[in-house]
């Protein structure tokens, strides 16, 4: 993991050096984790075994969809699968690195969790509705009702409003919504969108599927969905589309810092489309969802570690991951079980 000097000067006298917010005191991210181990060993695109191969998972914990609290550095909120209940038990947690405490709050909870600045959690459940609770696992609430698909809820800077997808056969819409309840707009049109909440940009990814050649986009957008800039153009290699499909995606609000992820590497982008490199994995390890602390010093992501002990037997961990905001510094979680 490298950190581009040229281009993070570039991004601090392009935005006059914004003031950040202080560093958390103490910092305790360093406790309960271990060194980052990457492996350099490239698995081949054509597995040897094909349908044969065994993908097995020694640990008995999986771990995904981390965010931080946008208060406090050193909580995060995660969804953890116990892979040793059948079927598999999916749990929303907390964990704290000064105190080591890891607490469950729920079981109602599937995806994509969003701590937000009013200490509510909104997540996607089960049952595909969204819900909100208190990181203390107090005043579960269900926020929506309709019978369609909802998934992606982020709330704003302020922790009063929130953005999520809301599907149905025919339609793929975009909701903002207040802390209680209430629909306040309607967005159409967008893909994977990560929001910045002052002026109400809408950074985006696309993919467009009516082309032979495929190309994904990163789009920055107004409040109404239209394309105001687009900020990378990532064609798709013919021989290897994973590695340039955007993953996920994050705004650093402060510096107009964006996050995203491909499966095998972390960039940041800013407003004016300058890219930098944050992280980088060989074919054996695979990042997912990364996510920006509210000071813009540290993310957090999620990660597959894959080895193949025999030619036809791979061995998959789900596991998170720390890292300072340049990419320096990776780490892995080590949760107290």
């Amino acid at each position: 993991m490298r950190l581009l000097l040229p281009f993070l000067f570039g991004i601090c006298l392009f935005f006059a050096c914004k003031d950040s917010p202080e560093p958390f005191n103490p910092d305790c991210t360093f406790d309960y984790t271990a060194p980052a181990y990457n492996l350099d060993t490239l698995f081949p695109y054509l597995d040897p075994c094909g349908v044969l191969t065994d993908y097995t998972m020694p640990e008995r914990y999986g771990y995904y969809d981390a965010c931080f609290n946008p208060l406090n550095n050193n909580q995060i909120a995660f969804v953890r699968h116990d892979y040793s209940t059948f079927p598999v038990t999916i749990e929303l947690c907390t964990f704290d690195f000064c105190t080591g405490n890891l607490k469950v709050l729920t079981n109602v909870c599937f995806l994509s969790p969003d701590w937000g600045a009013a200490d509510w959690i909104a997540f996607r459940g089960k049952d595909k509705q969204i819900w909100m609770i208190k990181p203390n696992g107090d005043s579960l609430t269900q926020m929506t009702f309709t019978n369609s698909n909802h998934a992606s809820p982020q709330w704003d800077d302020k922790g009063e409003k929130i953005l999520f997808y809301e599907t149905f056969p025919q339609y793929f819409n975009h909701i903002v919504m207040n802390i209680e309840g209430q629909r306040l707009d309607t967005i159409v049109g967008l893909n994977t969108p990560a929001v910045n909440w002052d002026g109400f940009n809408i950074v985006t990814s696309n993919r467009p599927s009516s082309s032979t050649i495929y190309t994904n986009y990163i789009y920055l957008r107004n409040s109404v969905g239209d394309i105001l800039k687009t900020l990378e153009t990532i064609p798709v290699p013919p021989d290897n589309s994973l590695d340039s499909t955007v993953y996920s995606l994050d705004i650093y609000s402060n510096n107009d810092l964006i996050y995203w992820s491909f499966p095998r590497q972390i960039n940041v982008t800013n407003f004016s489309g300058q890219r930098g490199l944050v992280a980088k994995l060989t074919n054996a390890n695979w990042y997912g969802r990364v996510s920006v602390s509210g000071d813009g010093t540290k993310l957090i992501v999620e990660r597959t570690d894959r080895k193949r002990p025999d030619q036809c037997v791979v061995e998959e961990r789900f596991r998170l991951y720390l890292m300072e905001a340049d990419g320096s510094g990776e780490r892995r979680i080590v949760f107290p079980e």
